[in-house]
């Protein structure tokens, strides 16, 4: 299988952390940990909104395998302050096993993409706000 290269935009690296920090802590919550994810955002980004299903999910059910991958990221906006980014993320194949049944059900792999808004901040670039592309 070719490795698919992912070409980074010429920006300000440091605004790029937030975004690749996300689909990093995505992967991260998908285990169970869900601190990493929490750090690459503000405290009311709706970007953590999948975090908090997934920790709910996490009471009733495992989840094995998947995989979440940075695909694609082009610049929209490229601003001192703020940028925003369009973000294509792979997801793979995914098994959810409920606990108490133990039925087992695949969720089909999947492209997501998003806007990603990323602020500059008294601490450095965080990711503000989410907004799907379809």
């Amino acid at each position: 299988m070719l490795k698919q290269h992912l070409w980074l935009p010429d920006v300000e690296a440091a605004s790029l952390a937030p975004v690749i920090n996300y689909v990093d802590g995505l992967n991260l919550a998908l285990t169970g940990d869900f601190e990493y994810i929490k750090t690459s955002a503000v405290s009311n980004c709706g970007c953590l909104d999948i975090a908090k299903r997934l920790q709910r999910l996490h009471k009733s059910a495992t989840l094995i395998g998947g995989r979440y991958q940075l695909a694609s990221i082009k610049v929209i906006n490229d601003g001192a302050a703020q940028k925003s980014f369009q973000v294509m993320v792979h997801r793979s194949d995914l098994r959810k096993i409920d606990k108490a049944s133990k039925q087992s059900v695949i969720w089909s792999e999947s492209e997501i993409k998003n806007q990603f808004i990323v602020k500059n901040t008294d601490g450095g670039w965080l990711l503000s706000d989410i907004k799907s592309l379809h």
